[in-house]
């Protein structure tokens, strides 16, 4: 998801003023949050609608005004998601995004809660609301930023920032009254905005304080409190911005420059300096890439990347979204959507300072071979949506961008296509968003029941000219590659995807698997393995 940019425009301003006033009087007998009248339309002058699923929605008239203000969002794919639960992290920064529109700055303040780091999502507006006591946390540590909103939760802080913010108390009409509300911490925020006309309640005379509120909901919720502060002189109608395009954030610069490189994954995970040795001493060259492998549920430490660092190696961090020992794809902690909907912020925010902190060059390559169904973040399993590997990796990326980290490459790693594999186009970022390309595949010979002998050409040819076609200009890298012994000459196979090398020289470096896992991928699984390689990786000629 990523916040619409916009050029200011006055073009709507006179359409966006008889929507608020439609708002103001509309009719309150819709059964959730108050519906607004679906005839109008804050882009009926253009015909422009910014979200693909809100037509015919109770709330669109709502929902594109904020649009227009520059205040809801929508997902990469082009969608609101209007009946998708609006969480507390997320309340927060609507509301806040409103205020500013209506030239009202809630300056931010340390809000104290454990679960909001500094460069969060959602953190500079929760510190801001929390701050002005607009937002209060679920319990005096915690603001509960993935909590879904509750309708009576809603409406005691719409009522609480007409206090801090306007200096005004709405009315609170005696005669208005829900059959569900008595002794509810939120009964006076209720009443006072079911007499302001903001809220309604459902037909059968209750409100429903404990409900989830939609996006949707939301919208026609602030879509009337505005317009109830512009009918009451406390604002003016926010000046409409334009729809335009989505924000795309600029990428890091590519460390490994013009030259070859060589790199390895081995046992050691990167922390083991004397492996980089042995490589050197069976390959002939010192590595210049090393691959560490991170799980969600591990900690990035400086340590490790400087232990590469010193040898004279860049890190490729591969940074997995998942539970390693799980033994099982379907893991629905690390569904893609929880990574979209900020679950793991604070985790993704403390690694992005430790890669800040460590100053040097790193590659990320987050959530690799995605076009495969062998890992929990293909979109292909887990109870994952088409779109959002895309709308997860921006996700991240702007989250690193907010943060200030400038000394990370993005390096995007689909496996080599098979029958059955996503499409590549499906799952590719954006140029704006990747610095690089790596691609994974492997010759496993007849060491599986499934698989049969390949060459290096028949390996990767068609995957690379793919993403020649879909990331053009960007840097390519083999990201892992290895053979096996059986059902071939591996001594062979190797000789030729140096050959191969040669005859593509845009593809700037080589990862080899070198560990004994599946099968023994080794340089070394044998001495005419290890002669080959040694051999052509000489004459291909690597960094050193």
């Amino acid at each position: 998801m990523s916040i619409v940019r916009r050029a200011r425009s006055s073009g709507r301003r006179t359409i966006l003023l008889v929507v608020l006033a439609a708002l103001l009087v509309a009719p309150v007998a819709a059964p959730a949050a108050g519906g607004s009248p679906s005839a109008l339309d804050c882009d009926a002058s253009s015909g422009v609608v910014p979200f693909d699923d809100v037509n015919g929605n109770v709330h669109a008239p709502s929902i594109v005004c904020l649009a227009a203000w520059g205040v809801a969002s929508g997902y990469h794919d082009g969608t609101y998601r209007p009946e998708r639960a609006v969480s507390r992290a997320q309340l927060a920064t609507f509301l806040h995004r409103l205020l500013e529109a209506l030239d009202n700055t809630v300056p931010p303040g340390p809000s104290g809660f454990t679960d909001v780091a500094p460069g969060d999502t959602h953190a500079e507006s929760i510190d801001a609301l929390a701050a002005a006591d607009i937002v209060r946390g679920q319990t005096s540590t915690t603001f509960g930023t993935n909590a879904a909103v509750t309708r009576g939760q809603l409406a005691s802080i719409i009522s609480r920032t007409h206090e801090q913010v306007f200096g005004a108390t709405l009315p609170h009409d005696s005669t208005v009254s829900f059959a569900d509300i008595a002794g509810s911490v939120h009964e006076t925020g209720i009443i006072r905005l079911a007499s302001a006309e903001v809220v309604t309640g459902h037909t059968d005379g209750t409100f429903g304080p404990e409900q989830q509120v939609t996006r949707a909901q939301m919208a026609a919720f602030l879509g009337r409190y505005t317009a109830l502060l512009v009918a009451d002189g406390f604002a003016e109608a926010p000046e409409p911005d334009g729809l335009g395009a989505w924000e795309t954030p600029t990428t890091s610069a590519w460390p490994l420059g013009a030259q070859r490189h060589f790199g390895v994954a081995t046992w050691g995970n990167g922390w083991n300096a004397g492996e980089f040795e042995d490589v050197a001493d069976v390959a002939g060259y010192s590595p210049t890439v090393v691959v560490h492998y991170l799980g969600f549920d591990h900690e990035l430490s400086t340590r490790q990347l400087e232990t590469v660092s010193a040898a004279g190696a860049t890190t490729l961090v591969t940074w997995e979204p998942y539970d390693w020992d799980a033994g099982t794809v379907e893991q629905p902690r690390f569904q893609l959507r929880r990574i979209i909907d900020g679950e793991f912020d604070v985790y993704l925010h403390r690694t992005a300072e430790t890669l800040k902190d460590f100053g040097g060059p790193v590659m990320l390559r987050f959530a690799h071979e995605m076009n495969g169904d062998w890992y929990p973040w293909s979109e292909q399993v887990n109870d994952n949506r088409p779109g959002e590997y895309v709308a997860a990796w921006r996700h991240v990326h702007d989250l690193f961008a907010r943060a200030g980290v400038d000394n990370v490459s993005w390096v995007w790693s689909p496996n080599v296509e098979y029958a059955g594999s996503q499409p590549l186009a499906e799952v590719y970022p954006g140029g704006d968003y990747v610095d690089a390309v790596a691609v994974d595949g492997y010759n496993w010979g007849t060491a599986e029941p499934w698989s049969s002998w390949q060459s290096p050409a028949e390996v990767f040819d068609s995957t690379f000219r793919a993403v020649r076609r879909l990331a053009p200009d960007k840097p390519l890298m083999i990201g892992e590659t290895g053979s096996a012994e059986a059902g071939g000459d591996k001594g062979l196979w190797i000789s030729r995807l140096f050959t191969w090398l040669e005859a593509n020289p845009d593809v700037r470096a080589l990862v080899w698997f070198n560990l004994n896992k599946e099968t023994d991928w080794r340089i070394e699984s044998s001495r005419s393995a290890a002669e080959a390689f040694a051999e052509g990786l000489d004459a291909w000629s690597p960094a050193s």
